[in-house]
């Protein structure tokens, strides 16, 4: 199997930028805190 650099060079910066970007729970989580506070929010 040979190792596609030009792929892999688009692919890491890709995975690192999806897995540090919060997904829609932790943006619902966040709002909901701002909104009505963290301990109604949990």
């Amino acid at each position: 199997m040979s190792l596609n650099l030009a792929l892999l060079s688009a692919f890491i910066p890709t995975f690192f930028v999806v897995s540090i970007t919060p997904g829609m729970c932790m943006t619902l989580a966040l709002s909901l805190g701002i909104t009505i506070g963290v301990k109604r929010a949990l």
